[in-house]
């Protein structure tokens, strides 16, 4: 009969005659992987906020920017310095049906929302900042699809949707009651194709 400690010598891991080499070496490999997918992220954070427009980083930004904006980890680093933006976004859409009812639908804005509510919409502050660069045509198209869908009724399906933005510049450091009201620009306007609506 043996005693505890012989039973716990017997079915140590490293000196048993099973598959224990096996299982070490998965451990061995996942604490690779995990460690290569961490180093990753900290090049691609680091490579994304620095405020640098060097010919190699700008090289590095376009390789990782995909992924980036694929997990909502891209960051403008004008957010913060040297010089923040100071103008104060934000988007509606008004949809129109083949019936012609209109719909106005505004995009979440985070001044209006609670802290935890805020905390866990800033991906779409981010994607607003988006959208009202030139260079994304497609992702207003899928926007504007994306919206036309929240109204989808069969008998009165949406037929057009346009995307208004409303833009102020901030004034840091007066407050004298007079913030000029934000003025509406159609950022996007598109008849809906029936088949986007599925």
């Amino acid at each position: 009969m043996l005693n505890k400690d012989q039973q716990k010598k017997e079915s140590a891991p490293g000196q048993s005659s099973g598959d224990g080499g096996t299982v070490s070496a998965r451990s061995g490999f996942r604490r690779k992987l995990i460690s290569a997918f961490i180093l990753f992220h900290l090049i691609a954070i680091t490579l994304w906020a620095i405020p640098y427009d060097l010919p190699s980083i700008v090289e590095g930004r376009e390789i990782i920017a995909p992924y980036m904006r694929w997990t909502g980890l891209f960051q403008r680093w004008d957010m913060f310095a040297p010089k923040p933006i100071l103008k104060n976004r934000y988007l509606k859409a008004v949809v129109i049906t083949t019936h012609h009812h209109i719909y106005i639908w505004s995009y979440p804005r985070m001044d209006q929302l609670g802290f935890g509510e805020r905390y866990r919409k800033e991906r779409y502050r981010k994607l607003a900042e988006n959208l009202t660069e030139d260079e994304n045509p497609l992702l207003l198209a899928d926007v504007v699809n994306h919206i036309a869908r929240f109204y989808n009724d069969p008998n009165d399906p949406p037929e057009k949707v346009i995307l208004l933005k409303y833009e102020t510049t901030m004034r840091p450091w007066l407050d004298d009651g007079n913030e000029p009201e934000p003025k509406p620009e159609v950022l996007y306007e598109d008849y809906i194709d029936p088949a986007d609506l599925q």
